[in-house]
């Protein structure tokens, strides 16, 4: 409905929102070898994709470094060793832009809480941004444990299906970051109230799509 009264008004959507506060909004690269730059891949060119990113302007990437442990061992234990293996592609990055390019992880709720505790004071050392969904969204208390546990900020999330699911997580201090996608929350008009709501617990808030680009 907001698309129609957009076209019929002739006016964008922020405007029919109230209008723009901040005329600048904070992006960041998501990249997986399913979108890929130039046909480079995260295994075989970590590098040049970092510093062609660094050289766009974009300030921040977020990857999955963890997801292939998790496959492997079911989410349900990760060793000191795939730490490790796991930590190669932030060591590369540092590496080779150092903090031009921020790092933020996405886990896709692959993990029980013991490891994702062992995971996030694993990557204190690093600054990294923010931790993305590393549980099921389904127990609050036990991201709350979680968020107890960790310095970095955590991201929660695409899952929670609306307002009502993101005040639990305000209410109970689980998460630092407010996570909604549009197309799964019930739109612009519960994405603006999620949005609100946070601002007033000064939970900042992303968006999310995985839709493709009829729903970007």
């Amino acid at each position: 409905q907001w698309d129609i009264l957009g076209q019929v008004c002739n006016m964008p959507l922020y405007k029919l929102l109230g209008g723009s506060v901040n005329k600048k909004i904070r992006v960041y690269n998501t990249y997986t070898n399913s979108r890929a730059i130039n046909g480079w891949t995260l295994e075989n060119d970590m590098e040049k994709i970092a510093k062609f990113l660094v050289g766009e302007g974009i300030k921040t990437i977020k990857i999955c470094p963890f997801d292939k442990v998790a496959a492997r061992n079911n989410g349900e234990y990760i060793s000191k060793n795939e730490i490790d293996e796991s930590l190669e592609w932030i060591h590369r990055i540092r590496d080779s832009v150092g903090y031009d390019l921020e790092i933020g992880c996405e886990f896709h709720s692959m993990w029980n809480l013991p490891s994702a505790v062992r995971i996030a004071h694993a990557l204190e050392p690093y600054d990294i941004l923010f931790l993305e969904d590393m549980l099921l969204q389904d127990n609050i208390q036990a991201y709350v444990s979680l968020e107890q546990e960790s310095v970095i900020p955590l991201v929660i999330s695409e899952r929670l299906a609306s307002r009502f699911g993101f005040r639990e997580m305000f209410e109970a201090k689980a998460g630092s970051i407010a996570m909604y996608d549009l197309t799964w929350c019930g739109g612009i008009s519960e994405g603006k109230k999620i949005s609100d709501m946070a601002n007033t617990y000064y939970i900042p808030t992303m968006m999310h799509t995985a839709g493709g680009p009829f729903l970007w």
